[in-house]
């Protein structure tokens, strides 16, 4: 599954930077670090890039060349969630169904371990609930080390019912599954944030604040689902301070109940996915 080319990976901070067709163009023949013609390359660390997609660049998807899509297909995911990550997967669904040329990754179920008979160009999900935030860092630690570290990608997404997610904890597992599977890029995200002005939506954006410089300063790579949800269509940001920090609050026009995503917020942060492994292809 893990359909690595001669690969070089370039900081990109907070912005994606426009992919290098030429410079990857042998990537799509090469499986598992094979070179076209059978020739083994240099292995090459992929579990982090310094990539942040947020706002300003999730829709980085819908300027993509037909070159630079095409490369989406050469590779596979593995995304573990549960509700607001199923509102992300109906999103990434819709959006295929709309347009497969523009969005070629077929949205597959998947279970806590892949069965041997994955493809490239397939985005696996799994809705393993909401069993703790604690037990779901432990779980995703099960899951790559019980086989899907083969993707080229993979994710946990926390739930906004997790704000009592513990930072340290996070950004160590995390940590030890980039060291133990350096070819498979490990991204980490955001806890969603809600509509109300609280003190759990505190807890989140505290988190959240906390791994959005930690992922500068450590070149991680990290989908900032709370960032895509604060802000509407227009770029007009919806926060409130506290302590000193920015918060941000789940922008209303996304969601129907006030922490889920309807089919606009679906959409929204299902194109940062898309734009998060299209810099990962073009990279």
């Amino acid at each position: 599954m893990n359909i690595l080319g001669p690969l070089s990976f370039v900081a990109l901070g907070t912005s994606l930077l426009a992919c290098n067709s030429a410079s990857s163009s042998t990537s799509s023949s090469s499986i598992n670090g094979a070179s076209p013609n059978g020739a083994p390359q240099a292995s090459t660390d992929k579990s982090s890039m310094g990539l942040i997609v947020d706002h300003t660049n999730a829709a980085r998807i819908d300027s993509a060349s037909p070159e630079q899509i095409k490369k989406l297909t050469q590779l596979n995911v593995f995304f573990a969630h549960a509700s607001v990550g199923g509102n992300i997967v109906e999103g990434l669904r819709a959006l295929h169904q709309s347009d497969p040329n523009r969005y070629p990754l077929i949205v597959d179920g998947a279970g806590a371990r892949p069965t041997g008979n994955e493809e490239r160009g397939h985005l696996y999900e799994f809705n393993r609930g909401n069993p703790g935030a604690q037990a779901k860092i432990d779980q995703f630690a099960g899951y790559v080390s019980g086989g899907w570290s083969a993707a080229n990608i993979v994710v946990d997404k926390f739930c906004y019912i997790d704000p009592d997610a513990n930072f340290q904890s996070y950004v160590r597992s995390m940590g030890s599954l980039e060291k133990n599977y350096p070819k498979t890029l490990v991204v980490y995200t955001t806890i969603p944030v809600c509509t109300g002005q609280d003190g759990a939506n505190d807890q989140r954006e505290t988190f959240n604040n906390q791994l959005r410089e930690y992922a500068k300063k450590n070149n991680k790579a990290l989908l900032d689902i709370a960032d895509i949800e604060s802000v509407d269509p227009d770029g007009t940001a919806h926060t409130y301070a506290k302590n000193g920090q920015t918060m941000r609050l789940l922008y209303s026009g996304y969601t129907s109940d006030g922490g889920h995503l309807n089919e606009v917020g679906s959409a929204a942060v299902a194109k940062g996915f898309y734009s998060l492994v299209l810099a990962y292809a073009c990279r």
